[in-house]
């Protein structure tokens, strides 16, 4: 079953180091929230609150770990069914049912709060009225499969000229394939010796034209915190 989600329900790249289609589908439903929610999102950015962190969790883990394993099921078996438009729907019933108690809210903590825990574990009402938002037809009826199609090559094609025109992290091995002058001048900018509580950094370096430019050190980084779902 996962291996059928992953490479023929689900778009490509989802799962990829670069995860440029997960990357896709966070724009696309950014914009979907835009158009369909429009007060919710002119809240969202009068109180700078970046719902990223809420959708790639939904996206990437398939809401297992937003929703009740009742309420999961049924998701999944849509997605199985339809296609993966029914994250996007769910996602979308998700912020409508929440609607009204996150524009009570004034700061990103708060909002995410209400987010952590979309729904009661033992409230068949609830779920069945997340299913029932999500399959609303007047309020979502255009979102087709063909829809989606069209917004994820617009904004993938967004996405690859953003990537284009900014600097690019490279990992310690595609070092070798910079000039050392480069990296000595990279270095000789940074204080590697700057006190961490944990005792280690971890480097990422911004490379333009080959060349690096910058040399960046991550604090305190624990790789075993490093845990999707």
């Amino acid at each position: 079953m996962l291996v059928m989600l992953i490479e023929e329900v689900l778009p490509r790249d989802y799962y990829t180091k670069d995860v440029e289609g997960l990357q896709v589908e966070m724009a696309v439903l950014q914009a979907l929230v835009n158009t369909k929610l429009p007060k919710l999102s002119a809240h969202l950015a009068s109180i700078q609150c970046d719902l990223t962190p809420v959708f790639v969790q939904w996206f990437l883990c398939i809401f297992s770990n937003s929703l009740p394993i009742t309420a999961t099921l049924r998701v999944w078996d849509s997605l199985m069914l339809e296609g993966s438009k029914i994250l996007f729907r769910v996602g979308l019933a998700a912020l409508r049912l929440n609607e009204k108690a996150i524009l009570q809210t004034d700061s990103p903590y708060d909002v995410y709060t209400i987010l952590g825990n979309l729904l009661p574990a033992d409230d068949p009402e609830a779920i069945l009225s997340l299913i029932n938002t999500a399959f609303d037809k007047v309020w979502l009826g255009g979102l087709s499969s063909s829809t989606l199609k069209q917004l994820r090559l617009q904004h993938q094609k967004e996405l690859q000229t953003e990537h284009r025109l900014r600097p690019s992290i490279v990992t310690a091995p595609e070092l070798q394939r910079l000039s050392v002058d480069s990296a000595r001048e990279a270095f000789s900018t940074t204080n590697l010796n700057k006190p961490s509580r944990r005792g280690h950094h971890s480097v990422a370096f911004l490379v333009h034209q080959n060349r690096i430019q910058d040399a960046l050190i991550i604090e305190d980084y624990d790789p075993s915190l490093n845990k999707s779902c």
